[in-house]
This record gives structure tokens, sequence and C-alpha cells, in this order.
């Protein structure tokens, strides 16, 4: 890679121009790789914003993220299963969690499987 090399513009350069395309295709997690490159070379940049018109509360206001890892949870999934089916860490699971308990004004796991239930 470019930063190896001492070029670290030309690292940052490319690789956002990966990120543009991999956001382009909807590919989150070559996106995520990309992104835990450029903080290796001091970039962080927010991937996340708030989309226009997009409710902030209940169902609607979660990330496909935090609803593919709700109705995972639904189904009896705990943390490190989830994680492991989603190809991500228990963290960042329970951070999803956290996240989804919050927009849902909840503060269990019964009450998110009741809401996924309900939604189904």
């Amino acid at each position: 890679m470019y930063g190896d090399q001492g070029d670290r513009n030309q690292a940052i350069h490319r690789l956002k121009e990966a990120l543009a395309g991999y956001r382009q295709a909807g590919a989150d997690r070559d996106q995520a790789r990309v992104r835990r490159r450029l903080r290796r070379l001091g970039i962080r940049d927010r991937h996340w914003t708030a989309v226009p018109g997009k409710p902030v509360s209940g169902w609607n206001s979660l990330t496909h993220t935090e609803q593919a890892i709700a109705e995972l949870v639904a189904q009896g999934l705990n943390n490190k299963q989830v994680a492991g089916r989603m190809y991500l860490s228990p963290h960042t699971v329970a951070h999803h969690l956290r996240q989804a308990f919050r927009k849902l004004s909840i503060a269990s796991r019964v009450e998110l499987t009741r809401i996924v239930i309900e939604r189904t």
C-alpha cells in the first residue's frame, strides 16, 4: 500500500476513491475495511449522516444493520451468535443493540422481540 512507501497523501486519495466506489455499490464490509485503513493513516471521516426526513425514533429510524440484528435477536440468538452470522464483533453487535434500544425507547431483548414479532 502507498502508506507503507511514505506516500501518505496518495494512499489517502486512493483509499477515499475506493471508499466512494464501495459506497456506491453498497458494499458495507468493504467500506468498513477501507475506513479501518484510513484510520490507520490518521483519517477519521464520519460515515454516517442524518438522512433528511428519516424518523429519529421507531422501527423506521433503525439502520439496516440495526434491523437485521434485531431480527436475529428476536430469533433467540445471543450477541456472539449474531456477530458470527453477520461477520461483526460481539462489541459491535452490542453497540447496534444499544442504538436500537434507544431509538425504540425499550430496555430489553424481550421488548425488542415483541416489536419484531408485531412487525411480521
